[in-house]
């Protein structure tokens, strides 16, 4: 019987090749691995230059086993072409603190932001995702 108080969720937007990923709770093993099997899946929709941004506001310390599975979804990400990864983070000091040991172990680009929105801006900065949207928008108005 799994005690998860956890819940995770992962939506692309193809548009503007970002993947949101959001973790809360007291997630168990089983929730994280099921978290980053949905990521994984994913990054089949990004194209190299995507940003993730990765809610974890309210997500509690992950056991030594799900810091793993973190890992592994972070060095697909990184072989997939992840430009920046922007951390929305909250009250969780320490989980927070094992998504940086993680960045730092895999070697890819972290900000962190306190809003989705500030995340956004952060992630547009970057410059792919504009240029991407701009060239979407061009192809619409020529279609007609």
């Amino acid at each position: 019987m799994s005690t998860s108080t956890g819940a995770h969720s992962v939506k692309v937007d193809e548009v503007r090749q970002r993947i949101y990923l959001k973790l809360e709770g007291l997630m168990s093993d089983e929730e994280v691995t099921r978290a980053a099997d949905e990521f994984i899946a994913a990054l089949s929709k990004m194209k190299p230059g995507f940003v993730v941004i990765n809610d974890i506001t309210r997500l509690k310390v992950l056991t030594q086993a799900s810091t793993l599975e973190v890992k592994r979804a972070s060095e697909a990400a990184v072989a997939k072409g992840l430009s920046v990864s922007v951390r929305v983070v909250g009250d969780c000091p320490t989980a927070n603190m094992q998504f940086n040991r993680n960045a730092a172990s895999v070697g890819y680009a972290t900000a962190t932001a306190s809003s989705v929105e500030e995340a956004e801006q952060i992630s547009r900065r970057v410059g792919w995702s504009d240029r991407l949207l701009d060239e979407e928008a061009a192809r619409q108005k020529q279609r007609g």
